[in-house]
């Protein structure tokens, strides 16, 4: 049957006639719908209206009509009961609120937008949050954990509700070590969202939230975006930020970028110091005031690294948090940083000034300044190392994201650009860079290969792998990074279908990794690798179950005693729950898949599988409205984070497609509707799941 709601001739017209339907108020889409011009593509459209109509539970299906009477404790929303309010900003008011049903009993902070802006516009942001907020996975980041529409038609979001203070508030009386040792944990929360493309663009005190255990916790995405989508029409109305902190470019309606944070991130560190807010407006704040000569000393560093996080221009300044963290941590551990380069007598004068006592009593003079020296040198050395890996850094995030900049004319609008599109016109000036670079390189490779794998893309992630062994061949084969870059290797040629080049690579790892003695991560990640291997057409013969237990619970045993919390660890235990539910065992298969979610989710796409598992097992065993909605939190999931275009979300949707057909059909045609039509010329094979779960479910049209 077909997934289109029109002629797939006439697509291409059809598709923005949906684009500007949905940006519409309700009441106008009637209207808008029977002006069209493109006579043939009306009845198509009008079922698109039907089914916008019956999409009760999206964001955007409300325009907050109803939504006037103001909350009171003790009232519900959704499945919520509201307790008391936590505060509001500009957009909306948050309530401490916890299940009605009973479900669990952890108090959570509800997000609610304003009666008053309840409007499209208004409810994409909080559509765009949520969407964001999925994709996020960090311990410095309030989780997310829900969002919905309430019966009244108001909006949501579920999040994790953070008991702390202000940054700033919480570091009142503390040193400036300790000061620099709490924002370096806001800097790594921040690097996270910029590893997925995500600045957040309101970095404030306020956002920046102290547990009483001393744990960061960072707050409201609302105004968040994606790197690799800025310029485009959102730039000028989602630019707004706290005044006070804003960059320059935002001030100045310009595109934002992970620069824009690394600004707001040095005027926190620069209140933190001197217990002052910054001056409003474009006014420098106030310098770093350190309380005497000694201190003076010490806080130069630190008043070059905030000096070189607010300049003016963003290409002046660090290029991410994370390189920002890595000026910070030098500057705790007394090495030189970037910001402020020192020569070797001055490393040398730091040096002995760190250890004056033991220089004073020595007998040895010279042979202290020889050590010294040497020390220095290394540092030098160091600090050189650290110099030409943040230059590449930046090199390539500049690159990548000037393959998103709208004015190229060789470049397609940035609607239509996707994040494999950006990393795939690097990937191959990368694989190319000169060899006596690795120790700089090899990191790199290592993400920009994570995100491959990620997204679903083995080919891609195979030739980072294999360029990674090559550039780490001197340090032998037996070397923890090497091992790591194989078990990588294994799964993305798994993940290709390259059954054969794979096992030889589990050959190899199985030299250094099999001894009777060991017991390591790596030991039990190539365990699960084995067990994954058996998928393979030519696997041998015997017991292909007995065979898959055996691997399945040695790397049980490995990621339990070694990394409980590893995403292999989750990945294992779903494996043991499919099993488990083929053979008859829901219920054993319900309780792996809790100990999976509980203990080792991992990220976005194995989540989104693992609330899969436990939906088939709430099926089997009768808890129907259980099912459902881990279905629709998994294709939420799925949305989130691979997007729904993806082959590798296709799976999950198939089942979550199926469910909605018993429930409201319209909806899953909807659904269906969203993935790409190219994306299913592309995976004929897998597009069928898609086909299948509506041709045997949903009644037809």
């Amino acid at each position: 049957m077909s997934t289109l709601p029109c002629p797939p001739e006439r697509w291409a017209v059809f598709s923005p006639l949906i684009d500007a339907l949905q940006a519409l108020p309700a009441t106008e889409r009637a209207g808008f719908v029977e002006s069209c011009t493109e006579l043939d593509l009306r009845p198509a459209l009008r079922r698109v209206l039907a089914a916008l109509a019956q999409q009760e539970d999206s964001f955007l299906s409300h325009p907050g009509a109803g939504l006037g009477a103001p909350l009171q404790p003790g009232d519900t929303l959704g499945p919520y009961a509201l307790l008391r309010p936590l505060g509001q900003g500009g957009m909306a008011e948050v309530w401490l609120a916890r299940r009605a049903d009973g479900a669990f009993e952890r108090e959570l902070a509800l997000k609610l937008p304003h009666p008053e802006l309840c409007s499209p516009a208004a409810l994409q942001r909080f559509v765009r949050e949520r969407d964001l907020l999925a994709r996020l996975e960090h311990p410095h980041i309030a989780r997310f954990y829900d969002a919905g529409v309430a019966s009244d038609g108001r909006p949501y979001l579920a999040l994790e509700y953070v008991d702390g203070q202000p940054l700033t508030l919480h570091c009142i009386g503390l040193s400036p070590r300790d000061k620099v040792r709490l924002l370096l944990q806001a800097c790594d929360a921040v690097a996270h969202a910029h590893g997925l493309f995500i600045a957040h663009r309101d970095l404030k005190p306020a956002n920046v939230l102290v547990t009483p255990a001393g744990q960061v916790r960072l707050l409201d995405f609302g105004i968040a975006t994606l790197l690799a989508t800025e310029g485009g029409p959102e730039t000028t109305q989602l630019r707004a930020g706290t005044p006070r902190y804003a960059a320059p470019e935002q001030r100045l309606g310009l595109p934002c970028s992970a620069a824009t944070d690394v600004h707001a991130l040095g005027l926190l560190l620069c209140e933190l110091i001197n217990e002052q807010p910054p001056l409003p407006g474009p006014a420098a704040p106030a310098p770093l005031r350190p309380p005497g000569p000694a201190a003076r000393r010490g806080l130069q560093d630190l008043q070059a690294i905030a000096a070189r996080c607010l300049a003016e221009d963003p290409a002046q300044r660090y290029a991410s948090a994370a390189l920002l963290g890595a000026e910070l941590r030098a500057w705790l551990d007394g090495r030189p940083t970037l910001a402020r380069p020192i020569g070797p007598w001055r490393q040398l004068a730091r040096l002995l000034r760190r250890h004056w006592l033991a220089t004073a009593l020595s007998l040895g003079l010279l042979l202290s300044l020889l050590l010294g020296g040497s020390l220095a040198l290394r540092q030098a050395r160091e600090a050189e190392r650290q110099a030409r890996r943040a230059e590449l850094a930046q090199q390539e995030l500049m690159s990548v994201f000037l393959g998103a900049d709208p004015r190229r004319a060789d470049r397609k609008p940035a609607s239509e650009r996707t994040l494999k599109e950006l990393l795939d016109g690097r990937l191959q000036a990368l694989l190319k860079q000169p060899t006596q670079d690795a120790e700089v390189l090899e990191p790199w490779l290592r993400k920009v290969s994570n995100l491959y794998a990620y997204m679903g893309e083995p080919v891609q992630a195979a030739q980072i792998e294999a360029r990674r062994i090559q550039l780490m061949a001197a340090r032998g084969p037996a070397d923890p990074a090497v091992l790591d870059a194989r078990l990588a290797l294994v799964w993305a040629l798994q993940g290709q279908g390259d059954w054969r080049a794979a096992q030889a690579q589990i050959t190899e790892l199985a030299r250094w990794l099999d001894p009777p003695t060991t017991s390591s991560l790596q030991r039990a990640e190539l365990d699960l690798a084995r067990h994954d291997q058996l998928g393979a057409p030519e696997a041998p013969g015997g017991d292909l179950k007995a065979q898959r237990l055996h691997w399945l619970a040695r790397a049980r045993q490995g990621y339990q005693a070694h990394a409980p919390g590893d995403a292999g660890h989750g990945a294992v235990l779903m494996h043991l729950g499919q099993g488990a539910l083929v053979d008859g065992h829901a219920a054993q298969a319900l309780e792996l898949a809790d100990e999976a979610l509980q203990r080792a989710p991992g990220p976005a796409p194995q989540e989104a599988r693992l609330l899969a598992l436990r939906a088939r097992a709430h099926q089997a065993l009768g808890h129907n409205e259980e099912a459902l909605q881990d279905q629709l939190r998994a294709a939420e999931l799925m949305r989130g984070s691979i997007g729904w275009s993806n082959p590798g979300a296709w799976d999950v949707l198939a089942q979550v497609l199926a469910s909605l057909c018993r429930t409201d059909p319209a909806r899953a045609l909807a659904w269906n509707a969203q993935v790409d039509r190219l994306a299913r010329q592309r995976h004929p094979t897998r597009a069928a799941l898609l086909d299948q779960a509506l041709q045997r479910n949903c009644p037809a049209p």
